[in-house]
């Protein structure tokens, strides 16, 4: 629950609380001093490794790739933003990252979940959902880390499968 659906919801409670003694008053008293957390709720595991994927944008490909240094392939910006920035370590390949999570609908897709692709194989490309239709990978040597567009009838046609890493 957000910090602002947590304030009007504290609010509907006080109301509640107050009885009919505070709806037949002329005048409102001042309010009391209530602390308001309004600045966004931090972050879940999955929203924060699908934007440190995204933050890797124009990172260099390299297959068998694991750090920004190297470069990354596929599975490797996967397994490296996962660990770096939600402190989860998921399986380095992508055979291994279907077994190790579950299947959902596309219409399902949150930010963070993982998108298979039939490329080089049944399902040998994955990406991570950054949200907005869209999802970041790294495409293929000479190519670089970059954030596409799920809709675009190239990806339409290659999609397999999205699945959702288990982390609660």
């Amino acid at each position: 629950m957000g910090a602002l659906s947590r304030a009007s919801l504290f609010l509907f409670a006080a109301w509640l609380l107050a009885g009919c003694e505070a709806l037949m008053r002329a005048e409102p008293e001042p309010a009391a001093n209530v602390a308001f957390d309004l600045a966004p709720a931090e972050p879940a595991a999955w929203e924060r490794a699908a934007l440190h994927a995204a933050s890797l944008a124009g990172t260099r490909y390299r297959f068998g790739g694991t750090s920004p240094a190297d470069g990354f392939d596929c599975s490797g910006l996967v397994h490296f933003s996962y660990r770096e920035a939600a402190g989860v370590v998921l399986p380095r390949d992508t055979r291994s990252l279907r077994t190790a999570t579950q299947r959902i609908d596309r219409a399902q897709l949150r930010p963070g979940d993982l998108i298979f692709f039939r490329l080089r194989g049944a399902h040998g490309h994955v990406g991570i959902y950054a949200g907005d239709g869209r999802f970041v990978h790294a495409p293929s040597a000479g190519k670089r880390v970059r954030l596409e567009n799920l809709d675009a009838p190239y990806w339409q046609a290659k999609y397999a499968e999205s699945r959702r890493p288990q982390l609660d």
